[in-house]
């Protein structure tokens, strides 16, 4: 993958502030060290009700490859049990998810589309197996940008979202699709979402297996 275009920031705010920001986020690239974008979860406003997002991301980032269980960070959400159990009508077999119109946007954001598999205990319960690969993938010649990769944060005023914008990274991306990126804080209906350049998020992090299970 080429990177279109380099643009050096010219952001130079009077605050010592942002100032002391844009040095922070050169200082953190590569390896087990913060990378940018932490620094930016760091001190973006991250809606409160995305744990697994951010925990996910962050583990991507960090770049140990390693398989993580949903369980490390917080027990599964009885929300996105019910909508499992209600789509896979607890059918032995894989089932592929979809939660894209399920409402919940932790879910949505942090594994996206996922299989479950689903097994009988000895005493008839129906046990639920989650996995999922996380890695921020492409759609060839796509030319609805429906690839861009998307982070929801907080309900922001207009003043905030503003400043929040003035922050960012400022390079230029090529996305495989065939289409430019930025950093970019946009609207989307009631959602404010950050969006993460493809490109940058395949350099910065190393893919890894998901896993979650639980019995009901």
């Amino acid at each position: 993958m080429v990177k279109c275009t380099n643009i050096t920031s010219n952001k130079n705010n009077s605050n010592s502030w942002y100032g002391d920001y844009f040095d922070r986020v050169t200082d953190y690239v590569g390896g087990h060290s913060k990378s940018i974008l932490i620094t930016i979860i760091d001190l973006l406003p991250i809606k409160p009700e995305s744990p697994f997002s951010t925990a996910l991301l962050k583990h991507y980032v960090e770049k140990s490859g390693r398989q993580l269980n949903l369980s490390d960070i917080a027990d599964i959400p009885k929300e996105w049990k019910d909508f499992i159990v209600n789509t896979t009508r607890g059918q032995l077999g894989t089932h592929k998810i979809n939660p894209y119109n399920s409402g919940f946007f932790d879910l949505r954001n942090s594994l996206g589309h996922f299989d479950v598999h689903v097994t009988r205990t000895s005493n008839n319960q129906s046990h639920y197996n989650i996995s999922d690969y996380y890695a921020f993938g492409y759609f060839k010649k796509d030319t609805a940008q429906k690839g861009r990769h998307g982070f929801p944060l907080g309900s922001l005023p207009e003043d905030k979202i503003s400043l929040l914008r003035s922050l960012l990274p400022d390079e230029t991306y090529c996305n495989p699709g065939g289409f430019y990126e930025q950093w970019e804080i946009t609207k989307n209906g009631s959602e404010t979402i950050l969006y993460i350049p493809q490109e940058y998020l395949t350099e910065v992090g190393k893919p890894y297996n998901v896993i979650g299970s639980f019995t009901q």
